[in-house]
């Protein structure tokens, strides 16, 4: 709770294959200015809550999702910004959330883009 990563190639960057045995929880985590907010290669039962991406490259990118259809949402009250500047003509983010490539599912509850411009803010993989 209350991490948080700057000007750094991955604020969150999970790799190999991440199920732990119970569901977890993060917290209040913030990246600003870095090349990905959060990857993941493999994961399933890991919740997301109050997360916040600004100016990244991409908000979020992942390979593969093996969670249930009964799993919370992956991210819940994520925020992503594209640009802060008070009348940005560009965004410095230049792909949002990057969804599970095959034919995964997740869920996204109280999710915001903000000044995303001509950024695509949802991708299916």
């Amino acid at each position: 709770s209350g991490n948080s990563a700057h000007a750094c190639g991955f604020g969150w960057h999970l790799f190999p294959p991440h199920a732990p045995p119970k569901q977890l929880t993060f917290t209040d985590f913030t990246v600003f200015r870095s090349g990905t907010g959060m990857f993941y290669y493999s994961t399933a039962r890991i919740e997301h809550v109050d997360h916040r991406f600004v100016e990244v490259g991409t908000a979020h990118t992942s390979q593969h999702f093996s969670g249930a259809i009964t799993d919370p949402p992956f991210y819940r009250d994520l925020m992503v910004v594209g640009s802060i500047q008070e009348n940005p003509t560009k965004s410095r983010t230049r792909m949002g959330v990057f969804g599970p490539r095959d034919s995964d599912t997740w869920f996204l509850s109280g999710v915001k883009f903000i000044n995303l411009l001509n950024t695509t803010s949802l991708i299916g993989g």
